[in-house]
């Protein structure tokens, strides 16, 4: 149990691979009523390419790799970036 004023940290050290998201997003926007809800989904991914690592596979398909930490401190990280600050942005 934490002492007064201490709380418990996630600590995360993750890896994710995601093949075919382009078409992945396509499908699942397909099924969505809502286009503010596909335009969300879109920054969703939009933010995904950003921070993930394309890996082109033999086969020509690209993946997109990520690992995600997070540290006692709290800070978050994918790929080494910092996340914190948009994190925070969408919190509020």
């Amino acid at each position: 149990m934490p002492e007064t004023g201490q709380f418990h940290i996630l600590l995360v050290d993750s890896v994710l691979d995601i093949q075919g998201l382009d078409y992945l997003v396509e499908v699942i926007a397909s099924l969505m009523d809502n286009q503010e809800d596909v335009e969300i989904l879109e920054a969703i991914v939009s933010f995904i390419k950003l921070v993930a690592e394309e890996q082109v596979q033999d086969e020509g398909t690209t993946s997109h790799h990520l690992r995600i930490e997070s540290n006692q401190q709290g800070k978050i990280t994918v790929n080494g970036k910092d996340i914190q600050p948009l994190i925070n942005l969408i919190s509020k």
